[in-house]
Protein backbone atom coordinates (compact mmCIF):
# COMPACT_ATOMS: atom_id res chain seq x y z
CA UNK A 1 0.00 0.00 0.00
CA UNK A 2 1.28 3.42 -0.89
CA UNK A 3 0.29 6.68 0.85
CA UNK A 4 -0.15 9.74 -1.23
CA UNK A 5 -0.26 13.09 0.54
CA UNK A 6 -2.04 16.01 -1.13
CA UNK A 7 -1.79 19.46 0.39
CA UNK A 8 -4.33 22.07 -0.70
CA UNK A 9 -3.06 25.66 -1.09
CA UNK A 10 -4.43 26.96 2.27
CA UNK A 11 -2.28 24.70 4.40
CA UNK A 12 -4.90 22.07 5.12
CA UNK A 13 -3.37 18.61 4.87
CA UNK A 14 -5.27 15.77 3.28
CA UNK A 15 -3.93 12.25 3.07
CA UNK A 16 -5.27 9.85 0.50
CA UNK A 17 -4.49 6.18 0.92
CA UNK A 18 -4.78 3.98 -2.10
CA UNK A 19 -3.85 0.47 -3.09
CA UNK A 20 -2.21 0.47 -6.47
CA UNK A 21 -1.99 -2.84 -8.28
CA UNK A 22 -0.79 -2.44 -11.81
CA UNK A 23 0.36 -5.27 -14.01
CA UNK A 24 2.49 -4.00 -16.83
CA UNK A 25 3.77 -6.18 -19.62
CA UNK A 26 6.81 -4.93 -21.39
CA UNK A 27 7.04 -4.51 -25.15
CA UNK A 28 8.40 -8.06 -25.25
CA UNK A 29 5.44 -9.84 -23.70
CA UNK A 30 6.29 -12.54 -21.13
CA UNK A 31 4.09 -15.42 -20.08
CA UNK A 32 4.17 -18.56 -18.02
CA UNK A 33 3.55 -22.01 -19.41
CA UNK A 34 -0.19 -22.00 -18.63
CA UNK A 35 -0.80 -18.86 -20.66
CA UNK A 36 1.37 -20.13 -23.52
CA UNK A 37 -0.59 -23.39 -23.46
CA UNK A 38 -3.92 -21.56 -23.48
CA UNK A 39 -2.94 -19.20 -26.28
CA UNK A 40 -1.47 -21.90 -28.57
CA UNK A 41 -3.65 -24.89 -27.78
CA UNK A 42 -0.55 -26.97 -27.00
CA UNK A 43 -0.63 -28.81 -23.68
CA UNK A 44 1.77 -27.74 -20.95
CA UNK A 45 3.25 -31.23 -21.17
CA UNK A 46 3.94 -30.75 -24.89
CA UNK A 47 5.52 -27.35 -24.24
CA UNK A 48 7.79 -28.88 -21.60
CA UNK A 49 8.72 -31.61 -24.11
CA UNK A 50 9.49 -29.04 -26.83
CA UNK A 51 11.78 -27.32 -24.35
CA UNK A 52 13.38 -30.60 -23.27
CA UNK A 53 14.31 -31.57 -26.85
CA UNK A 54 15.60 -28.07 -27.62
CA UNK A 55 12.79 -26.81 -29.86
CA UNK A 56 11.79 -24.04 -27.44
CA UNK A 57 13.61 -21.92 -24.87
CA UNK A 58 12.44 -20.27 -21.68
CA UNK A 59 13.99 -18.45 -18.78
CA UNK A 60 13.23 -19.26 -15.16
CA UNK A 61 11.63 -16.94 -12.65
CA UNK A 62 12.90 -16.79 -9.06
CA UNK A 63 10.25 -19.33 -8.05
CA UNK A 64 11.40 -21.78 -10.76
CA UNK A 65 8.45 -21.18 -13.10
CA UNK A 66 9.16 -21.12 -16.80
CA UNK A 67 8.93 -17.69 -18.39
CA UNK A 68 8.40 -17.46 -22.16
CA UNK A 69 8.64 -14.43 -24.41
CA UNK A 70 6.12 -13.60 -27.14
CA UNK A 71 8.31 -15.30 -29.78
CA UNK A 72 7.40 -18.58 -28.09
CA UNK A 73 3.83 -18.21 -29.41
CA UNK A 74 4.96 -18.33 -33.02
CA UNK A 75 7.50 -21.05 -32.30
CA UNK A 76 4.93 -23.34 -30.66
CA UNK A 77 2.44 -22.72 -33.47
CA UNK A 78 5.14 -23.56 -36.03
CA UNK A 79 6.10 -26.73 -34.14
CA UNK A 80 2.45 -27.82 -33.97
CA UNK A 81 1.99 -27.21 -37.70
CA UNK A 82 5.12 -29.15 -38.60
CA UNK A 83 4.11 -32.03 -36.31
CA UNK A 84 0.63 -32.05 -37.89
CA UNK A 85 2.33 -32.33 -41.28
CA UNK A 86 4.15 -35.43 -40.08
CA UNK A 87 7.59 -33.93 -39.47
CA UNK A 88 9.63 -35.81 -36.85
CA UNK A 89 10.98 -33.66 -34.00
CA UNK A 90 14.55 -34.24 -35.20
CA UNK A 91 13.69 -32.59 -38.52
CA UNK A 92 11.69 -29.82 -36.82
CA UNK A 93 14.77 -28.97 -34.77
CA UNK A 94 16.67 -28.44 -38.02
CA UNK A 95 13.82 -26.64 -39.80
CA UNK A 96 12.96 -24.11 -37.06
CA UNK A 97 15.98 -21.85 -37.68
CA UNK A 98 14.86 -21.62 -41.31
CA UNK A 99 11.44 -20.28 -40.29
CA UNK A 100 12.61 -17.40 -38.09
CA UNK A 101 12.60 -13.68 -38.64
CA UNK A 102 16.30 -13.73 -39.44
CA UNK A 103 15.51 -15.74 -42.55
CA UNK A 104 16.98 -19.00 -43.74
CA UNK A 105 20.56 -19.95 -43.06
CA UNK A 106 21.54 -20.78 -46.63
CA UNK A 107 24.03 -23.57 -46.04
CA UNK A 108 21.85 -25.38 -43.51
CA UNK A 109 18.49 -24.70 -45.09
CA UNK A 110 19.36 -25.90 -48.60
CA UNK A 111 19.38 -29.54 -47.51
CA UNK A 112 16.26 -28.99 -45.47
CA UNK A 113 14.42 -27.48 -48.42
CA UNK A 114 15.17 -30.67 -50.34
CA UNK A 115 13.88 -32.84 -47.46
CA UNK A 116 10.75 -30.71 -47.03
CA UNK A 117 10.17 -30.94 -50.79
CA UNK A 118 10.33 -34.74 -50.52
CA UNK A 119 7.82 -34.69 -47.66
CA UNK A 120 5.50 -32.44 -49.68
CA UNK A 121 5.80 -34.71 -52.72
CA UNK A 122 5.01 -37.75 -50.55
CA UNK A 123 1.94 -35.93 -49.23
CA UNK A 124 0.85 -35.15 -52.79
CA UNK A 125 1.23 -38.81 -53.77
CA UNK A 126 -0.82 -39.90 -50.73
CA UNK A 127 -3.48 -37.32 -51.58
CA UNK A 128 -3.68 -38.63 -55.16
CA UNK A 129 -4.02 -42.21 -53.91
CA UNK A 130 -6.75 -41.15 -51.48
CA UNK A 131 -8.61 -39.31 -54.25
CA UNK A 132 -8.35 -42.38 -56.51
CA UNK A 133 -9.65 -44.60 -53.69
CA UNK A 134 -12.50 -42.15 -53.00
CA UNK A 135 -13.43 -42.12 -56.71
CA UNK A 136 -13.38 -45.94 -56.84
CA UNK A 137 -15.63 -46.10 -53.78
CA UNK A 138 -18.01 -43.58 -55.33
CA UNK A 139 -18.23 -45.65 -58.53
CA UNK A 140 -18.86 -48.78 -56.45
CA UNK A 141 -21.61 -47.08 -54.47
CA UNK A 142 -23.20 -45.66 -57.63
CA UNK A 143 -23.30 -49.16 -59.18
CA UNK A 144 -24.64 -50.70 -55.97
CA UNK A 145 -27.46 -48.14 -55.81
CA UNK A 146 -28.25 -48.61 -59.51
CA UNK A 147 -28.27 -52.42 -59.15
CA UNK A 148 -30.53 -52.19 -56.10
CA UNK A 149 -32.94 -49.93 -58.01
CA UNK A 150 -33.12 -52.40 -60.95
CA UNK A 151 -33.65 -55.34 -58.62
CA UNK A 152 -36.59 -53.65 -56.91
Amino acid sequence: MRSLSLEPPRGRGTTVNSDINVKVKSAGERMRIGELSERTGASARSIRYYEQVGLLRSSRLGNGYRDFDDDALRTVETIKTLLDLGFPTELIERVLPCTGDAGPIAQECGVLVQRVTEIRDDMDAKARRLAETRDALTRFLDRAVADAAHAA
